[in-house]
C-alpha cells in the first residue's frame, strides 16, 4: 500500500468514526456540541499552570481558525464556562481558562459520552473488546511514528 492509499484509508476511517461518534455518542438535551466539548477539553488539559491559553495557541491545538474560535470562546464566556483575562506580562494578549462551571459541564458531558460508548462496547465479547484495544494501541503507535 502506498502512502497515498494509506492516507485515503485513514481519512475515510476518520470520517466514518466521526459520523458514528456524532450519531451514536452525541448527547441529547443541553449537551455541548463536539467543537465546544473539544474547546473546553483543550482548555482543561492546557499545561499553562493556571494562566490560561492564548487564542493563537488554542487555535493551533484545535486546528480551527482564530476567528471561529474567538466567536466560540465569546459564547462560552457568556455562559460562564470560560474565563478570559488580559495577560499580566503582555497586556495585548488575552488568556482563556476553563471556569469551574465549565469543568463541571465538561465532566458531565464526558461521563454521558463514555456511558453511551460503554453500553455500545458491552455488546462485544471480551475477545472483541481486547482486539479493539490492541487495534487502537497499534493505530496510536503508527500515527505517532508518522508524526501525526
Amino acid at each position: 500500500m502506498t502512502g497515498e492509499e494509506a492516507a485515503h484509508r485513514l481519512a475515510d476511517l476518520m470520517i466514518s468514526l466521526k459520523r458514528t461518534f456524532r450519531s451514536y455518542v452525541g448527547c441529547t438535551g443541553g449537551c455541548l456540541s463536539e467543537e465546544r466539548f473539544r474547546c473546553l477539553y483543550r482548555l482543561a488539559e492546557s499545561p499553562t499552570n493556571g494562566t490560561g491559553a492564548t487564542l493563537s495557541a488554542l487555535s493551533e491545538r484545535m486546528r480551527i481558525s482564530s476567528s471561529s474560535l474567538c466567536i466560540m470562546l465569546g459564547k462560552l464566556e457568556e455562559e460562564g464556562l470560560v474565563e478570559r483575562e488580559r495577560d499580566l506580562v503582555d497586556r495585548r494578549k488575552v488568556r482563556y481558562r476553563i471556569s469551574e462551571p465549565g469543568r463541571q459541564k465538561l465532566r458531565e458531558d464526558r461521563n454521558q459520552r463514555l456511558l453511551v460508548l460503554s453500553e455500545k462496547f458491552s455488546a462485544l465479547d471480551a475477545g472483541e473488546r481486547e482486539k479493539l484495544i490492541h487495534a487502537i494501541e497499534d493505530l496510536e503507535g503508527v500515527l505517532e511514528k508518522a508524526g501525526l
